[in-house]
């Protein structure tokens, strides 16, 4: 009698059960129907071998105080010490006899308690050893002086004398004269050395390794640890396998509360485990559904039955979706805001898929995450891995469409603005100076790429703004638990690297071209092309390919000839809306040092400047209009000494 009302009432559960799962998702729950079913009883066996191992941690202190049980420094006295606690623990039944009736009067529901235990701690014991660093003595030669307690003199470099300045009068000019003497050193007394700071003149300095103690205590604390081997089994007539792999994936709780056991038995098996063996009974229910002619295959177990072998439902009832995000992402096409708006309003009307955009929008921390496992989940496992991971790109795509956590074009704009501005600097800069050697070149990127990343953060802040002010513009119409979390900071990174390699690129070239002739010089005309009126500019043209003067290009008011090229630079071009990135006058007063280092950099032009300019122009055979702007000037000294 119980076992046809069983076999009546379990496929109507299990059935039940899988209608409210799918029920609003294009379809309504009692569309899914019942063909036959079948339910037939299982035993599940339980056999919890419980291992007696000892696991133990080891330490070690500078100087440390001797254990409980201490040997000496005495190591195999030690380890024989650790020997009999693994014995110990291996062989000694007493010291589990507690533990095992515990298991014992826990009756059944001793299957839960199947975690790792701790039975016993062993005291800890412990030897000592000598510092290998200072060979037990606690210190050594000092670094610094090597043991002499004296270091040469900073201040005359060992040579007990120092050079000081006096005046003295001389007679014959009747002028005050400021003159050298050497003197000794009140440093170090004349002597050359001075006390050494590290070691205070001992010539001896603490053990660092061992703080000074000269050895080290070792100690071990070792425990008796019971661990639990599972093993189960099936009797049933079908899907004896498949039962197995799901209920050996359960804890042992869920297994106590939806299967009835009925006994256990305990064995002395062997001297380093014991065996308690668990006995329960259930029913399997296997239902053949069909919903609009498509029949879909579901087994459970207990009561109410529990789906341990599904179908995939929601891939029937998602067909027309996953289709049609299968046509953009096997092509690679990009999803237009026209549909992803209508993917999102489709998916918001299923509530599976609404809660799945819910969860995506709540729990999304990068572009690329994977929610397959999610959906999977909130579906009941109902589908498929493969459809789910097609709806999880799916969703990634819709909501970046309809509710973007950062805008790509605001980051890729403002990147692209700071960093090919940050490469040309970078390629002028090292295009015009002399750099000495491959390690000089590492070392000048690495510091402008800090400042540069550096300022970038700074500049970031006004790039997060916009793009969040963009973001939430996108997203007004979409409600607040479907908008994702601004997630600025994957852009930041993206950007900061591809930008980083654009500017050691754009160093390299610089410095290449400066070394290499043959390289187009790019910096002027890269400055000119990125500053416009307030450039820093010399702009060639190439004329001919010959090492000769060429008087009929008089038109030219410059040129600068090198073998096998000829560079014609028009002035007329140049006005007082032509200006060097930094003021003309200090550039003017810059180039004039060459030639006169007396003149100050102060920006400021005066009589004795001006008469320098004048010398400039003519030591360099250079005919000079009074004329001429500041930036025109300073244009033309540019022209001068630059080395094509």
């Amino acid at each position: 009698m119980l076992k046809e009302q069983l076999e009546k009432e379990l496929p109507q559960i299990l059935l039940t059960s899988v209608q409210n799962i799918i029920h609003g998702n294009h379809v309504k729950g009692k569309e899914l129907t019942l063909d036959h079913s079948a339910v037939f009883p299982f035993k599940l066996t339980v056999t919890i071998d419980w291992n007696f191992i000892l696991k133990w941690n080891n330490e070690w202190i500078a100087g440390g105080k001797p254990a409980a049980v201490h040997s000496g420094k005495d190591l195999n006295h030690f380890e024989a010490i650790h020997e009999n606690h693994v014995d110990d623990a291996t062989n000694n039944k007493i010291r589990r006899l507690d533990f095992i009736n515990d298991y014992k009067n826990a009756g059944s529901r001793g299957l839960v308690y199947n975690q790792n235990k701790t039975i016993h701690e062993y005291p800890t014991h412990s030897y000592q050893y000598h510092c290998d660093q200072c060979r037990g003595h606690g210190e050594y030669n000092c670094s610094n002086c090597t043991g002499s307690g004296k270091k040469q003199c900073n201040h005359c470099w060992g040579t007990g004398q120092v050079q000081e300045t006096y005046t003295e009068y001389n007679y014959s000019n009747r002028n005050y004269e400021q003159r050298l003497r050497y003197v000794s050193c009140g440093h170090c007394h004349g002597g050359g050395r001075t006390t050494c700071y590290n070691c205070s003149g001992s010539g001896r300095q603490q053990c660092s390794t061992c703080s000074g103690y000269g050895y080290f205590t070792y100690y071990r604390s070792s425990y008796l640890v019971a661990i639990p081997y599972n093993q189960y089994s099936v009797n049933c007539q079908k899907h004896a396998q498949e039962l197995i792999d799901y209920l050996s994936e359960c804890n042992h709780e869920h297994l106590y509360q939806q299967i009835y056991f009925n006994g256990f038995n305990y064995e002395l098996n062997g001297q380093s485990y014991e065996r308690f063996t668990y006995y329960g009974d259930s029913f399997i229910t296997e239902i053949f559904a069909n919903l609009r002619s498509t029949q879909h295959h579901i087994v459970g177990y207990s009561n109410p039955p529990l789906p341990f072998i599904r179908s995939g439902i929601f891939d029937q009832l998602f067909i027309e979706e996953i289709t049609a995000l299968e046509q953009y992402q096997d092509t690679g096409k990009k999803i237009s805001k026209e549909k992803a708006l209508k993917f999102f309003n489709e998916f918001s009307r299923q509530p599976v898929l609404e809660r799945s955009l819910r969860g995506v929008a709540k729990h999304r921390t990068s572009t690329s995450q994977d929610h397959t496992a999610m959906i999977q989940e909130l579906c009941s496992y109902f589908i498929t891995q493969l459809s789910a991971q097609r709806l999880s790109n799916g969703i990634n795509a819709i909501l970046d469409k309809v509710s973007p956590a950062y805008s790509g074009i605001v980051w890729s704009i403002a990147a692209f603005i700071y960093f090919i501005s940050a490469g040309i600097y970078i390629e002028y800069l090292f295009e015009t100076s002399v750099i000495n050697g491959v390690w000089s070149l590492i070392l000048e990127i690495i510091s402008f790429l800090f400042f540069t990343l550096l300022y970038y953060c700074l500049y970031s802040i006004v790039t997060f703004l916009l793009s969040v002010a963009v973001c939430t513009y996108k997203s007004r119409n979409v409600p607040t638990e479907f908008r994702q979390k601004i997630r600025n900071k994957e852009p930041f990174f993206t950007t900061a690297f591809a930008g980083s390699f654009l500017v050691i690129m754009m160093g390299v070239y610089g410095y290449t071209a400066y070394n290499k002739t043959w390289l187009p010089h790019a910096g002027p005309t890269l400055l000119n092309f990125l500053f416009k009126s307030a450039s820093y500019i010399i702009p060639d043209q190439l004329v001919h390919k010959y090492c000769q003067r060429d008087n009929t290009y008089s038109y030219y008011s410059n040129e600068k000839l090198i073998c096998r090229s000829k560079y014609f630079v028009d002035m007329n071009q140049f006005s007082d809306r032509t200006y060097f990135i930094m003021d003309p006058k200090s550039r003017i007063q810059t180039f004039l040092r060459n030639d006169n280092p007396e003149i100050i950099v102060d920006g400021k032009i005066g009589p004795k400047t001006k008469e320098a300019i004048i010398k400039y122009f003519e030591k360099r055979n250079i005919s000079y209009n009074k004329n001429w702007s500041y930036n025109q000037i300073a244009v033309q000294m540019e022209i001068a000494n630059r080395e094509y």
